[in-house]
């Protein structure tokens, strides 16, 4: 198998036209204390693919308009419904979330925490990183319908 070339900003519009086209979910993406603005543009871009409907930023998570932000999204921001939630929570933008009719699924290691690949997406899901716990701005999470990790698959030490 040879490596392709990367794809360019209308290589990328056709993806994420032809996922569209293909898959028929709702999912939505609570992004709480996300300081890194190139880790943002990724996630965006990520979204966009993979037809995220919406995108709650919780501060000190930067705003879509950061020229880093820009740097690494690639316009792929204009695909997603993006709500900077400025002065707000996590525990908001959960609400948020069930305002615009999803279910939050908060993905941490938890007690409880089913692996990521055991959820249903066939009903609409918003998926939140940061912790129910508030951590990264010290207000504690509504108790969220369900908890999932992503598993390690790295080889044990023995």
């Amino acid at each position: 198998m040879t490596a392709g070339r990367p794809l360019g900003p209308t290589d990328l519009k056709r993806l994420h036209r032809d996922w569209r086209r293909r898959v028929d979910l709702r999912l939505g993406l609570i992004l709480d204390g996300v300081q890194n603005p190139y880790n943002l543009g990724s996630i965006l871009r990520s979204a966009a693919a993979y037809r995220v409907e919406w995108v709650w930023l919780v501060p000190p998570t930067p705003g879509v308009d950061h020229v880093k932000v820009a740097k690494t999204a690639l316009g792929s921001e204009r695909l997603v419904r993006v709500e900077a939630l400025e002065g707000s929570s996590g525990a908001d933008a959960v609400r948020r979330a069930a305002d615009a009719g999803f279910t939050t699924v908060a993905v941490e290691l938890a007690e409880g925490a089913v692996p990521l690949f055991e959820i249903d997406l066939v009903e609409p899901r918003a998926s939140s990183s940061g912790t129910r716990s508030g951590a990264s701005t010290g207000t504690p999470w509504p108790p969220s319908t369900m908890s999932a990790s992503c598993p390690s698959w790295a080889r044990s030490a023995r």
